[in-house]
């Protein structure tokens, strides 16, 4: 966290550039320590990129199961499954690659329909809120300022698509505690559904304020204040 932090600096960012963060995971010995120690969640929470080792000493069973979990605390992180972390060089330095894309994202919200009842005493989970209609910019960036100042410390990461009202590109918004970067991303395709989809890792989040804060941020025709 605290490092993520550091290096998205203005004054670091044009010297260093942070691909992504890959935690790896410990098969056999994850689940203990999720029980006991919050440190692991928030790890988890904070990565791009989950490489699980250690399988030969556990079973099928269990490793999905542990999938599950995982993807309950972390939707946007990519599972890499190996026996050895040397096993996934190629992944770990091609993270762009490695990454879920948009659509796996999207899909996140529909796989993990059950995930929450079996995580529920996890601290650190993500969701993900979708809203087909467009949204207003002046409002999203008031939105966000409130919700970095009230939940800073439990919002771990924040990451997804904008459907802005009067814009004709896609733009992307991604976080980090009180971190914030929206910017205009690619023109939106013809047969691409213009949606809002983002998704919150944190610990503890109240998730339907979260839900209806955004809703409230929906475009209501009126001339609206632009930063794009």
């Amino acid at each position: 966290g605290p490092i993520i932090q550091t290096l998205s600096i203005k004054s670091l960012k044009s010297a260093i550039y942070l691909g992504g963060v890959v935690t790896v995971v410990d098969a056999s010995n994850i689940l203990a320590q999720l029980d006991r120690f919050h440190e692991a969640g928030e790890q988890i929470g904070h990565a791009d990129l989950l490489l699980l080792n250690k399988i030969d000493l556990v079973d099928e069973v269990a490793i999905a199961r542990l999938q599950m979990r995982l993807t309950a605390i972390n939707g946007m992180a990519k599972i890499l499954i190996r026996q050895g972390a040397s096993d996934a060089v190629a992944e770990i330095f091609d993270l762009p690659v490695a990454r879920r894309s948009d659509a796996e994202v999207i899909a996140f919200k529909t796989r993990t329909g059950n995930v929450h009842r079996h995580a529920h005493l996890d601290q650190v989970r993500s969701f993900v809120v979708q809203l087909s209609a467009p949204l207003d910019q002046g409002q999203v960036q008031d939105w966000f300022s409130y919700l970095i100042m009230r939940h800073t410390e439990r919002l771990l990461r924040y990451k997804g698509i904008l459907n802005f009202e009067g814009i004709e590109k896609r733009v992307v918004l991604q976080g980090v505690h009180g971190l914030l970067e929206i910017r205009a991303d690619r023109d939106w395709l013809p047969a691409e559904a213009r949606m809002t989809t983002v998704v919150f890792i944190g610990k503890d989040l109240p998730e339907q304020d979260f839900r209806e804060g955004l809703a409230r941020c929906i475009a209501t025709g009126e001339p609206a204040a632009q930063f794009i």
